[in-house]
């Protein structure tokens, strides 16, 4: 309110207008006063006050601006703490120092708040680092309160499961390095997703191991020389594969065992006429069993043709007189000398022996000073051509005997002549082709059990059902091994604190491939 001047005049005009004039000076900074204290109150920080003002009133103008100022940098810093905050900059603190009074105790407890609040967080931080990098640390012992020592609790429940996750893994896989093929994990131990794991792991390792037994177990008794019967078990997918591949196996080598023993037998028991059917082979076991074949023919072939060179020399030595002379002689042979004197000792024996020949079977080997191609003479000439036959098929019969026991011997390297030396050449085709099959079997399996998933045999190396039955290995391993790298991936995702969704089960009969 203020007085009509205009209703005065002189001296009392100027008295009311100084009056009005005086408490406009007096109620102006008293209404900013008012406004910005009515700003404050509602958290609007005015600017600070610029307009000039005499005496006291200036006085208020600062004070009112000092209050501007320090309510300004308590707003500011707690701002600032704020922001920092969500930014994640939980390092930040306030000065506090640039606070007095009431304002200073704020920010320094906003600050102790932070500090208690934030030191949780970090060693959480630091810890689910450690985790995600594969370094399980030990759990928490420092004391927290309230709120932060659940949280210090759960995070050492965590360190807790996730340690005896990692633990089972490692000794599973250890086990399995060190060929401990039955040792298994205890699932029960676990909870949720990582009980899941552990079963998982558990159940692939009896789905693996089961088939890999019923191989190295067949594997093994062959290579000792005992022939299995066929797997009947069931399988699925590449395992099956695997039974069936090793099926044909056993059939192979059981047929060329067979056959080998058949006509070993046969030779020894006399029946030079028997031979085995080639056609039932494939490969270089078809390659064996002809090579054997067409061996027995050329060896047998000059003891059995007409007129019989043995039937001969029998009938030569029971003769008294020499023998008319053969017709039909051979390349190398030399007409025999008629001799007249019939009571000349062994005269008739001799000339027995000098229309005889060896032919392929010695080779030529015969009483020195000899013509090749020509038997010793006399009876003990005749007599060591059967038994040179017979050392003949007894080196036969130990070479493809070691075989039926598993031993396989080196290539034979004493010299023969003749069909012979082709029968030798078989056998040491024979022997190579079977040592290289059980040389990267054996291979294969230690490399397994060395934890060297990657080693595959060059099938190239081998024909036939052997080649087979390197490349069903081959294929075997690597399907074994694609599920190991899956729950290697696994536990590796899990480690970093992503669980990832199952795996869908393989329906029984179809591939897991």
């Amino acid at each position: 309110m203020r007085a009509d001047a205009a209703k005065h005049q002189g001296d009392f005009r100027k008295v009311i207008e100084g009056f009005n004039q005086t408490l406009d000076n007096v109620i102006k900074p008293l209404n900013v006063t008012a406004e910005y204290m009515d700003r404050i109150s509602k958290g609007d920080i005015p600017p600070k006050i610029t307009d000039a003002y005499q005496g006291d009133f200036n006085e208020v103008k600062n004070n009112l601006n000092v209050c501007i100022e320090a309510i300004g940098r308590l707003v500011a810093d707690g701002v600032g703490l704020t922001q920092s905050i969500l930014e994640g900059k939980l390092a930040v603190r306030a000065d506090a120092a640039k606070h007095q009074g009431d304002f200073r105790k704020v920010i320094e407890g906003f600050n102790l708040t932070l500090d208690n609040v934030i030191k949780p967080l970090n060693v959480t931080a630091e810890y689910m680092d450690r985790i995600s990098k594969g370094d399980i640390p030990p759990k928490i012992t420092e004391a927290y309160q309230g709120d932060f020592n659940a949280v210090k609790d759960n995070l050492n429940v965590c360190i807790e499961a996730i340690g005896r996750l990692v633990a089972d893994g490692v000794t599973l896989t250890q086990a399995m390095l060190d060929g401990k093929l039955a040792v298994r994990a205890d699932a029960a131990k676990h909870q949720g997703d990582f009980r899941k794991v552990i079963e998982g792991f558990n159940v692939s390792l009896d789905n693996v191991i089961k088939p890999l037994n019923v191989t190295a177990e067949y594997m093994d008794r062959i290579s000792k020389g005992v022939i299995p019967p066929k797997i009947t078990d069931t399988y699925t997918g590449d395992f099956n594969a695997v039974k069936n591949n090793l099926n044909v196996c056993i059939d192979a080598i059981s047929q060329l065992v067979t056959d080998g023993v058949t006509l070993t037998k046969a030779m020894l028991d006399g029946k030079l006429a028997v031979r085995a059917d080639a056609a039932r082979h494939q490969g270089d076991f078809r390659k064996v069993i002809e090579g054997f074949n067409v061996s027995l023919d050329n060896v047998i072939k000059p003891l059995t043709s007409p007129p019989s060179t043995w039937t001969a020399f029998r009938r030569a030595i029971s003769r008294p007189r020499s023998p008319t002379p053969t017709r039909g002689l051979q390349r190398g042979q030399e007409q025999p000398e008629r001799v007249h004197r019939r009571d000349q000792p062994g005269g008739d024996r001799r000339r027995d022996a000098d229309q005889s020949h060896a032919g392929r079977q010695t080779g030529g080997a015969g009483r020195r000073g000899q013509a090749p191609g020509r038997l010793p003479q006399g009876d003990r000439g005749l007599q060591r051509f059967p038994r040179q036959c017979d050392q003949a098929l007894e080196r036969h019969r130990r070479v493809h005997g070691s075989h039926l026991e598993g031993r396989y011997p080196p290539k034979i390297t004493d010299t023969y002549t003749g069909d012979f030396n082709a029968v030798k050449n078989n056998l040491n085709v024979c022997i190579d082709a079977i040592s290289q099959v059980v040389t990267d079997g054996v291979t294969l399996t230690k490399a397994m059990l060395d934890g060297k998933l990657a080693v595959r045999a060059d099938a190239a190396r081998h024909q036939g059902d052997f080649r087979k039955v390197i490349e069903g290995f081959n294929v075997s391993l690597d399907n074994v091994i694609k599920p190991l790298n899956v729950t290697a991936e696994y536990m590796d995702r899990i480690s970093k604190g992503v669980i990832p969704p199952r795996s869908p089960r393989p329906t029984p009969g179809t591939s897991t491939r």
